[in-house]
């Protein structure tokens, strides 16, 4: 899961994804510097990540899903056309 998000996060232009963990929770991560990883310990695949002022530590083991936002598609559904990307 961590080199998926190593691709994601490096891509140009950034798209903003989903990750989704075992416990059913999940967090939206809406811009590359939203997402860093634990290099403290070797071998661990830890990662602390921010979403509207919230913050998640978690480990990639409980990642069990990666989902692109496609927000242009959310408002076009949606009606709406402004081009507004939310946080």
């Amino acid at each position: 899961m961590r080199d998926n998000v190593d691709r994601l996060v490096t891509d140009t232009p950034f798209q903003p994804f989903v990750l989704s963990f075992e416990n059913g929770e999940s967090i939206r991560i809406t811009h590359p510097r939203h997402i860093v990883y634990r290099i403290d310990i070797p071998g661990e695949y830890g990662f602390m990540a921010v979403q509207s002022g919230r913050f998640f530590i978690g480990n990639f083991d409980g990642v069990n899903n990666i989902q692109l936002i496609d927000y242009d598609t959310q408002a076009a559904s949606k009606g709406s056309s402004n081009g507004h990307h939310p946080e």
